[in-house]
């Protein structure tokens, strides 16, 4: 990965999603809703209302809207915030390790291009 690259997968972008999120063998969603937040190539914050799962816990995730079909894949919670407070939502630190295909792989890239270019103009 050139010096370009590695600043780009490091770029965060504001976008918030619906997310379920699968800690085996228990789901949180759909009834604790969770919302995706500063999204990269390589990861994303995922807010949550209900358990919040631990650092180095796989999980699996499923962006919902506005994707048919929904962006699924699998990660490592690599941080947590289980309190929250005024300037941080609950919510885990998520590393993307996989999606189920190339195709949601590349739709979830192609969406955070879209962002960089949104970002320049």
């Amino acid at each position: 990965m050139d010096h370009d690259q590695m600043q780009r997968s490091k770029q965060r972008y504001e976008l918030k999603l619906e997310v379920d999120l699968d800690l085996q063998p228990m789901t949180l969603s759909p009834k604790e809703p969770c919302y995706t937040h500063n999204v990269s190539y390589k990861g994303m914050f995922i807010s949550c209302s209900g358990k919040i799962p631990d650092p180095g816990d796989m999980v699996s995730f499923k962006i919902l809207r506005p994707f048919e079909p929904h962006l699924e894949g699998k990660g490592i919670v690599r941080w947590c915030n289980k309190e929250g407070n005024q300037v941080r939502d609950r919510g885990v630190g998520l590393e993307i390790l996989d999606f189920i295909s190339p195709y949601h792989q590349g739709y979830y890239e192609q969406l955070i291009s879209l962002l960089e270019e949104d970002m320049k103009n």
